[in-house]
């Protein structure tokens, strides 16, 4: 069910022609890659082959594109010079990570908690800096809303996963993909009600 959930966004971002518009469209494109990384990696999961080196991947992409995001968004010189360096920078970590210090084998904890933490200062800065004081309109407030709950409440997870997985039961295991799928799916319909309100007036 969770990969066809990407469908409600996308669906009423198609709709609105959300795609269409500054900012937003950088959105769109992340559901649109998240999406396909899904379908992909569940198909080569089940040739019983291992899709971990996916997520290295899709966790460069999935950040270059927040970032394209928030580029659009934010404002201020040091924030803006921040966002430059990290274009380059984190897909370097991410790099050097499966080189060095992680097997691209297996989930990518610090790059994955590393974006979460990214995300969520840029999220938070959004709120308490732009929002008042620039064109912040009612979609990117919903699209923030949605960015925030999921990267704060899945960082804990992305940061001690290769750990949490050697020592949880098998039970424990599920009940954290569980929580995991819900974040994702309420993130998701938080993309979506941001679309809907990113709709031309008429």
């Amino acid at each position: 069910m969770l990969p066809a959930s990407v469908l409600i966004p996308l669906g009423v971002g198609a709709y609105t022609r959300a795609y269409a518009q500054p900012g937003l469209q950088s959105i769109y494109l992340y559901l649109v890659v998240g999406g396909i990384t899904n379908v992909v990696a569940r198909a080569v999961g089940a040739a019983h082959l291992n899709n971990l080196p996916l997520l290295h991947i899709y966790t460069i992409l999935e950040l270059l594109l927040l970032l394209r995001y928030y580029r659009t968004l934010v404002r201020g010189k040091y924030v803006v010079l921040g966002i430059q360096a990290l274009y380059w920078l984190f897909p370097v970590l991410a790099v050097l990570n499966f080189l060095l210090l992680q097997s691209i084998f297996t989930f990518n904890s610090y790059p994955r908690a590393l974006a979460s933490v990214i995300v969520v200062g840029l999220s938070l800065h959004f709120f308490f800096r732009e929002e008042g004081s620039f064109s912040a309109n009612q979609a990117n407030r919903w699209i923030n809303v949605g960015l925030l709950q999921y990267f704060g409440s899945a960082a804990f997870m992305f940061a001690f996963s290769n750990i949490i997985y050697q020592h949880v039961s098998p039970q424990g295991q599920n009940v954290l993909g569980i929580t995991h799928a819900t974040l994702v799916l309420l993130m998701y319909l938080l993309f979506a009600l941001g679309f809907f309100y990113a709709r031309p007036s008429r």
